[in-house]
C-alpha cells in the first residue's frame, strides 16, 4: 500500500487524475526500458510511507498485523514481517537430526508382481 497523497504531495501533484495519468506513463517507460530491477521496499514491504500513514495500515491489519513492525528507512517508514534468522538456533542440533529424519521407501513397478 501507498500513500498516494503524501506521493502526490512529494511530485508536485494537486489533481489526481494527471498523477495517474503521469504514473501511468512511468510505469510504461519502466517496463519498456532496463529499469524494472526488483525494489525491496516495493516486494517485501506490506506499507510504505509516512510512519503516520504505515502505523495506519498496521492498525486497520489487526491482528493479521502480528508479527509485522514499523521499521524507519531513509525515504520514510514500511511495515514489514519482523524477520529473525532462525538458523543460528538450530544449528548444532541439525547435524543431529539430520540422520535420523530419514525414512526409506520401497517403491516397485506397478508390474512388478
Amino acid at each position: 500500500m501507498v500513500d498516494q497523497g503524501r506521493l502526490m504531495e512529494l511530485l508536485g501533484f494537486d489533481d489526481s487524475e494527471r498523477f495517474t495519468e503521469a504514473y501511468k506513463g512511468w510505469a510504461e517507460e519502466v517496463l519498456e526500458g532496463d529499469g524494472h530491477a526488483r525494489d525491496a521496499k516495493w516486494s517485501e514491504s506490506i506499507a510504505v510511507g509516512s510512519k503516520s500513514f504505515v502505523e495506519e495500515i498496521r492498525e486497520k491489519l489487526g491482528i493479521r498485523a502480528i508479527g509485522r513492525g514499523v521499521v524507519k528507512t531513509e525515504a520514510g517508514y514500511e511495515l514489514k514481517e519482523q524477520l529473525s534468522p532462525y538458523s543460528r538456533n538450530f544449528d548444532g542440533k541439525m547435524g543431529v537430526v539430520r540422520d535420523e529424519n530419514s525414512y526409506f521407501w520401497q517403491v516397485f513397478d506397478d508390474n512388478s508382481v
